[in-house]
């Protein structure tokens, strides 16, 4: 069986859409944890509409905590031998379990992840074949190899994840309030799990406008202090930094961009992006013009 998590927050507007997905799948085999995370709007009352109609469906709530809170107590409760995540305005095509089930037996992964296409629109098209894709990763991961490319970019869509719900448990869930599958996915590689990706479209991922993770100007800041807390935590695995750098860039490319000088010449020096010059003058921080710090930091972050 496998154990579908759902975390809910103010998504009365999108969460039909998302559940009937889960209904439309050809894998019947499974169960849907609805939590709410304590939505102010009539989310509650859309997904115990679903309870009462399909017992596979079961609600719980909670005082609002965060999206990794919201997946960890799904995750307490799951009963299925395999945990799959499904954002609330998301949505899944129909085989996506199927395909997905047997990807992750035959390959005999801990982890299976797969491509999905993205919209903007109300609905996505009847035929989807001609929208964007994400771009995730398509491979195996394992070992000092494999945390290597995951510390280039997280290649994971997590709305298209299924995974053995005791590796996941093992793993100690999601963490953080930014990021948090991110972290997960770097820590089951750390211990020694092996994740799997195929190019073939799943999902349907909703782009929002003003959502937490499209406009949150601390992310690169919790980030990176996160991926500098696990490579520190696991010295022996991969020289992380190098590994790092190209991935840690663009992060810092994005706070320049929304005006954290301060955070991306700190971050500059732990890193060692840019020559061993540009390092010497950002030492000098605060005694340096304004315009000239900032001058340095553009060109180091080239």
């Amino acid at each position: 069986m496998v154990s579908v998590i759902v975390p809910i927050f103010n998504a009365e507007r999108y969460l039909s859409r998302t559940l009937d997905s889960v209904l439309a799948q050809s894998y019947t085999d499974w169960e849907c944890i609805l939590v709410d995370d304590g939505s102010t709007d009539s989310s509650a009352a859309v997904a115990q509409r679903y309870a009462d109609a399909d017992p596979r469906f079961r609600c719980v709530s909670q005082p609002n905590g965060g999206v990794a809170k919201a997946r960890n107590t799904g995750l307490d409760l799951a009963a299925g031998e395999f945990t799959a995540f499904l954002d609330s305005d998301d949505l899944w095509l129909p085989g996506k379990l199927e395909t997905s089930v047997n990807e992750l037996i035959q390959g005999d992964v801990d982890l299976l992840f797969t491509e999905a296409y993205s919209f903007r629109t109300e609905t996505p098209p009847a035929d989807p074949s001609r929208l964007p894709r994400l771009g995730a990763g398509v491979g195996t991961y394992r070992g000092p190899e494999g945390i290597a490319l995951f510390l280039l970019r997280n290649p994971v869509p997590t709305l298209t994840v299924v995974a053995k719900t005791e590796a996941v448990r093992r793993t100690g869930g999601f963490k953080g309030r930014l990021a948090e599958d991110y972290r997960l996915w770097l820590e089951m590689l750390y211990n020694g799990c092996t994740l799997r990706g195929t190019g073939e479209p799943t999902a349907l991922y909703r782009v929002r406008e003003g959502s937490l993770s499209s406009n949150d100007r601390f992310e690169a800041r919790e980030v990176l202090s996160m991926l500098k807390e696990l490579c520190e935590r696991f010295p022996h695995v991969v020289d992380y930094k190098p590994a790092a750098r190209k991935w840690v860039r663009r992060y810092l490319k994005a706070a320049f961009r929304k005006g954290n000088e301060g955070f991306v010449g700190e971050q500059i020096g732990y890193w060692g992006i840019g020559t061993p010059a540009i390092g010497r003058i950002l030492a000098v921080g605060e005694r340096m013009p304004a315009w000239l710090y900032k001058l340095v930091l553009k060109q180091a972050l080239k």
